[in-house]
């Protein structure tokens, strides 16, 4: 977590033109979730994610979590579908040591069609749309710095005889076109929160972190599920079945597993602790 934060300060000094104070600028870290979407738009929606994940890479701004790491983060927390509310995405955000998170749903993927027909021959015209709601949310706070519902549609195209199916490199198009159309104003938004960040970072940074000296003790839980993920101030630690390392104080320890009720509880730590702990499985509803 400290890393995260001075990072982010770091990265501050760089928009301020103070790099050569601190000798070098570490990007923010981002995270890119999997966009949501139904029927055909599910499929539309794994391109989309891809396409966001490699223009971020390409601006060379920030550290990015693949999609597909940060997926397998979010099913130790209860799955993708589990991610419904900003403080579910920002605690999977601090879980992978992010600073932002993106993510959204994929509307629509609408194909128009007009069909016209003379002289024997049927005439086809389509024209394809996309709608994406798109949303960047600082994880710190579970804030939405930048939100935006993206619409844009290609230029219709004519096909004679055959009615037109599902287009994949169409709608792959459109979303190049969107993100391209995205990428200057999130970009903006994105500075000015790192600037208007500082001070809370700072401050987090003050509270938060314990000082370089200062003394660690053992936690370990007695788990009815010992691969359940522990999660110690936000971040994930391990497991059940490790031996985890704390500072003294207070801290805020939850605990997840597929199928089970989340444990959560507030612990203070003054020496090598032990805790019984039994999770509770899902109960599911019968037909």
């Amino acid at each position: 977590m400290r890393r995260i934060l001075l990072a982010c300060l770091a990265c501050l000094a760089c928009l301020l033109g103070l790099g050569e104070m601190v000798g070098f600028c570490e990007a923010p870290r981002l995270a890119v979730l999997v966009f949501s979407g139904e029927g055909r738009s599910q499929a539309v929606a794994q391109d989309f994610t891809s396409l966001t994940a490699a223009r971020l890479v390409n601006s060379r701004k920030f550290e990015v979590v693949k999609p597909e790491a940060a997926e397998r983060a979010a099913a130790s927390m209860g799955g993708m579908s589990a991610m419904q509310s900003p403080v579910a995405i920002g605690d999977l955000g601090k879980a992978l040591g992010c600073q932002y998170v993106v993510y959204g749903t994929v509307l629509g993927a609408d194909v128009f069609t007009t069909q016209f027909s003379g002289y024997g021959v049927t005439s086809f015209k389509t024209q394809c749309g996309l709608r994406v709601d798109f949303k960047v949310l600082n994880a710190y706070d579970h804030r939405i710095v930048f939100s935006r519902t993206l619409e844009v549609s290609d230029e219709p195209t004519v096909q004679l005889n055959r009615p037109p199916g599902f287009n994949a490199p169409r709608f792959a198009s459109l979303s190049k076109k969107a993100l391209t159309d995205l990428e200057s104003p999130m970009l903006a938004s994105l500075d000015k929160d790192i600037r208007e960040s500082a001070k809370a970072l700072q401050q987090f940074l003050a509270d938060k972190e314990p000082s370089a000296g200062a003394q660690k003790v053992t936690l370990r839980f007695e788990s009815n599920v010992p691969s359940a993920s522990v999660e110690v101030d936000g971040v994930i630690e391990g497991t059940c079945a490790d031996p985890i390392s704390v500072a003294l104080g207070l801290h805020e320890v939850s605990i997840r597993a597929r199928s089970y009720e989340p444990f959560s509880k507030k612990i203070r730590m003054t020496k090598d602790t032990v805790i019984p702990v039994e999770l509770v499985r899902v109960k599911t509803s019968k037909k």
